[in-house]
């Protein structure tokens, strides 16, 4: 076989989905990243996965901190380990859809 196994249980898909994004944001310049509404794009899902993440742990949601823009990454990775730790099947697809979905549009 070649290259790395594809992934295959929701848990799978979303950790793949949530390297690629996380390294698509980390390599990403920040003039890059500064334009349009990526920053602003990338704040919504990482504010998305948090929501589901502290509900999912019987949590009420709070606010995710706006940190610098070089932070998006680092502060995804975080939310991203969380979540996974915490939720069902469906909710997972759903999250890797969303990063799959913030990836392809930075």
């Amino acid at each position: 076989m070649i290259g790395p196994p594809v992934p295959q249980t929701p848990a799978e898909q979303f950790k793949a989905q949530l390297d690629w994004t996380v390294n698509r944001l980390r390599t990403m310049s920040l003039d890059k990243l500064n334009r349009d509404e990526r920053i602003e794009s990338a704040r919504e899902v990482i504010q998305s996965l948090a929501d589901v993440g502290r509900i999912a742990k019987g949590l009420d949601a709070i606010a995710v901190p706006h940190l610098n823009a070089s932070a998006l990454a680092d502060q995804l990775q975080v939310i991203g380990n969380d979540l996974i730790t915490c939720t069902n099947e469906k909710v997972l697809e759903s999250a890797a859809s969303q990063l799959q979905h913030l990836r392809l549009n930075l």
